[in-house]
């Protein structure tokens, strides 16, 4: 009976040093090891005053190298539907319950899309744009987009024989027509005339990546 309770005695010991050692580290160690930078951003923009804190415990050294950083983004990209949803509504509901600001930093325009109300938009460390995801969706314009056996040659009859200027030849067969003015079935008639195969005509809307690339100079995402 007696070893019973020594044995309870010592458990209980050796448990409560533990958590005394847990607790230590957490209030006294841990927040030591942090490194702290404050940033002022300045903005053109009439905002309310609000604190933004951006957090991260990912430390590269010895243990952890960017191999392994390569991974956890390679996991979170490699998400399902179900589990990209489950995490785009996780940030709403951090944003919109707790009126928490979030920064995201991401290639993936079409979750940005789905997510921010302001943009930023960065290229070489050079902030090119900030502004609402609205204002930015009114910069976005319409386009008719056709594919014809022969780009160019569908490109000098607009701009000839139809007055449309603002023409963009993409490839050997596809081109952009920007003016919304130009009768479609007017143009895929004369297109017809001339010998031209048309394999498409449609009216598109530009999407963020779109005006991605527009602003950094068609270059593309990293």
């Amino acid at each position: 009976m007696l070893k019973i309770i020594r044995r309870t005695i010592l458990l209980v010991l050796l448990l409560a040093a533990a958590l005394l050692g847990v607790i230590g580290y957490s209030y006294f160690i841990e927040p030591n090891r942090l490194t702290v930078k404050t940033f002022t951003v300045t903005t053109e923009k009439e905002v309310s005053p609000c604190t933004v804190v951006f957090f991260t415990d990912t430390h590269f050294g010895e243990y952890y190298d960017i191999a392994h950083a390569e991974e956890i983004v390679d996991t979170i990209n490699g998400l399902d539907p179900e589990g990209i949803v489950e995490f785009r509504n996780l940030l709403l509901e951090l944003n919109r319950r707790r009126e928490t600001t979030i920064l995201i930093s991401s290639h993936i325009l079409s979750e940005i899309a789905l997510l921010a109300d302001d943009i930023g938009i960065i290229d070489h460390g050079v902030l090119l744009e900030e502004e609402s995801l609205a204002e930015l969706e009114q910069k976005n314009g319409k386009l008719l987009r056709f594919t014809v056996s022969n780009a160019p040659v569908a490109a000098q009859l607009l701009q000839q024989e139809l007055g449309v200027r603002d023409v963009t030849v993409e490839n050997e067969r596809d081109l952009t027509v920007r003016d919304l003015r130009l009768d479609t079935g007017a143009a895929v008639r004369r297109f017809v005339e001339a010998g031209l195969v048309v394999s498409d005509a449609h009216l598109y809307e530009d999407t963020l990546e779109d005006y991605f690339k527009r602003i950094t100079g068609g270059e593309g995402i990293a």
